[in-house]
């Protein structure tokens, strides 16, 4: 069960999970080239966009979900993943494809970015059993430095 700190993050959490579920589903139609005109490398390409993601979001839901400090970086990876998506997909489409390039990028990719930016901008409390406890001596709940995020992400969890 999802357990965050607010019910709206709950909703968000969830809305992410669901957004996880469909992508999974858009995932086997992408890399069928189903949806492309171009080559082999273009389907590859999208489709590993895909893919990475949905690993993003379901680092995201998992994390925030256990309440982890470290949602906050899978957040932001997700938004940023987002982002990449709308943009390319907008700037690279012409004619009907740029109708359904900015659809996408309006009623999906966009939303899910700012619904990640909007729960890494919120503290996540240290749970009651201190699963959240920093990971190494004078850790505070979130790092200085983007070296010192990457080791938080990568030191073990007690």
């Amino acid at each position: 069960m999802i357990s965050v700190r607010q019910p709206t993050e709950t909703v968000v959490v969830r809305a992410l999970g669901g957004a996880a579920l469909a992508l999974d589903a858009w995932i086997p139609v992408l890399a069928t080239g189903a949806q492309t005109d171009g080559s082999w490398l273009q389907t590859l390409a999208w489709t590993g966009l895909d893919v990475a993601e949905l690993v993003a979001l379901v680092s995201t839901v998992a994390l925030a979900g256990h309440r982890s400090r470290r949602f906050r970086l899978a957040a932001l990876t997700t938004a940023a993943l987002f982002c990449t998506d709308a943009i390319v997909d907008v700037s690279t489409a012409s004619g009907v494809d740029l109708v359904v390039a900015l659809a996408m990028a309006v009623l999906a990719e966009l939303p899910i970015a700012a619904a990640c930016l909007a729960l890494a901008s919120r503290s996540v409390a240290p749970s009651a059993a201190g699963a959240d406890t920093p990971a190494r001596p004078g850790a505070d709940s979130l790092s200085d430095t983007p070296s010192d995020a990457v080791v938080d992400l990568l030191a073990p969890v007690g």
